[in-house]
């Protein structure tokens, strides 16, 4: 008998909320929430599918030998391809007819990339980008994600957008193998043998960062003039 009578309130229940739609409510652990007020869900993913979101000023050295010389570009992680800008329309360059790559960002920052593939596979399709070169090299790869949203309805806050977001990981370049690395202060030390410790002062001394690239690259040149 309870059994029937627990169905059939159930029953009414829905049957009241497919009537009013709009009044219906939801009960969470943190309180309680009228649905029409709760977001819709949302199919777009914001953020971008570039590398840089700015055009740079750079050049592109083809597989072929060719170059694409002086040209504003974009490199679109999404679909690992090159978009260049001239005077007549937006050109799409595919990641596969490309060898390296160099440009000048909007702030002045010179970088230079260098394809994947010309290089043994660690799982990474995209371009490398030196972060210091040498005889002990570091690498940047760069790969596109996607975050979903959050959203406590309860408590009203988040979102239930998803969103790009770039995500780095790094590697040593010797002897043409390729190993990942990470970027604190005793794995890179350990790439310097015997002259560790002359590196440690002098990245103490300067106030460098062993994981911000721009000191790394100082800190490989120090290295290097040793």
């Amino acid at each position: 008998m309870k059994t029937i009578f627990t169905v059939l309130s159930l029953i009414l229940s829905l049957s009241l909320s497919a009537q009013n739609p709009n009044d219906a409510i939801i009960s969470f652990s943190g309180g309680v929430v009228n649905i029409k007020n709760m977001p819709a869900k949302s199919d777009k993913i914001k953020g971008s599918v570039y590398q840089i979101q700015d055009w740079s000023v750079g050049n592109i050295l083809l597989k072929s030998g060719e170059t694409v010389k002086n040209y504003p570009l974009k490199y679109d992680l999404k679909y690992s391809r090159y978009e260049i800008k001239t005077p007549d329309a937006e050109k799409v360059l595919n990641l596969a007819d490309v060898k390296e790559v160099s440009w000048m960002l909007p702030n002045g920052t010179f970088e230079h990339f260098v394809n994947s593939s010309e290089y043994e596979s660690v799982g990474y399709t995209g371009m490398y980008k030196i972060v210091a070169p040498g005889t002990v090299s570091i690498l940047r790869a760069t790969q596109l994600k996607v975050e979903e949203g959050h959203y406590n309805p309860a408590l009203d806050v988040g979102t239930t957008d998803n969103k790009y977001v770039q995500k780095n990981s790094y590697y040593t370049l010797q002897n043409g193998k390729i190993a990942a690395v990470k970027l604190s202060k005793k794995k890179i030390l350990s790439l310097f043998g015997d002259k560790a410790e002359a590196v440690k002062q002098f990245a103490k001394t300067n106030k460098l960062k062993y994981s911000n690239e721009a000191h790394l690259a100082r800190i490989f040149d120090y290295y290097y003039s040793l």
